[in-house]
């Protein structure tokens, strides 16, 4: 029962932000909500009618708790991400890299879902074991049917990433984007043991749409001290604080 709910609940919802973020590429940035103050997180339900989905109970992100997961063969999740020439955006919230048509895609199960872009957020959303990372880093895609899968990574504070190094060097200036010659491969980013948690959730800015399957890899990244502070040079702290788990369950497989 278990797996039932957590593997095929989402892949026949298509909302209107699935709508756009198939568009855009992207999670929906809009103006007029903030990571702090008279528009922050704790307001977000209430800044504008398409934001209500925000005081939902399906929120993301969670606190992840190693002994309260629950143990399971939940479906396996196949990565075959292939090289792109990204577009790097800064959205006015996050930087965000633009993945092209030719980028790939992930499985889960049967289902085949585009991967969109990746954007990153200082400080952890989610937390492990009580313990909020340095950095989080979101890997978005969609299927046809408007399920949004995000396979996330914990940043820690550790050896550089080359990869990583390329993108600082190519920061848009604010609210621009800027076309990078060359191809990268985001499977660089990511670490050997790919052991994971999972559970279904939401976007984790407005319009907070609860239309989510979330795949967080246990393993942190590393990016070196300097890595971190140029992300927080320029969105320092863009995280949204962990919501409550209510009646969802978290799985962790392997």
């Amino acid at each position: 029962m278990v797996s039932r709910f957590l593997t095929t609940r989402l892949t026949t919802r298509l909302t209107a932000a699935a709508l756009l973020l198939s568009v855009s590429g992207a999670a929906v940035f809009a103006e007029g909500w903030s990571y702090s103050g008279a528009a922050g997180p704790a307001q977000w339900p209430v800044l504008a009618p398409d934001y209500a989905a925000c005081g939902g109970v399906e929120q993301s992100p969670v606190a992840l708790e190693t002994n309260t997961a629950v143990t399971a063969e939940p479906l396996s999740l196949s990565i075959r991400w292939k090289p792109f020439h990204p577009t790097l955006e800064d959205t006015g919230h996050s930087i965000k890299v633009n993945a092209s048509k030719s980028a790939g895609y992930a499985t889960l199960g049967d289902e085949k879902y585009r991967l969109l872009q990746f954007h990153f957020h200082h400080g952890s959303e989610h937390t492990l074991d009580g313990r909020q990372y340095d950095a989080e880093l979101h890997f978005v895609h969609q299927s046809e049917a408007g399920g949004l899968l995000v396979v996330g990574l914990l940043i820690e504070e550790g050896p550089s990433n080359g990869l990583i190094k390329m993108l600082w060097n190519e920061f848009p200036d604010r609210g621009q984007s800027k076309k990078i010659s060359y191809p990268i491969a985001a499977t660089d980013l990511l670490p050997g043991n790919r052991t994971f948690f999972r559970y279904q959730g939401s976007l984790t800015t407005p319009p907070c749409s609860e239309i989510v399957t979330w795949h967080v890899i246990k393993e942190p990244m590393t990016l070196s001290k300097e890595q971190i502070a140029g992300l927080a040079e320029r969105y320092a702290d863009n995280f949204r604080p962990v919501q409550q788990l209510n009646r969802r369950y978290i799985l962790s497989g392997q």
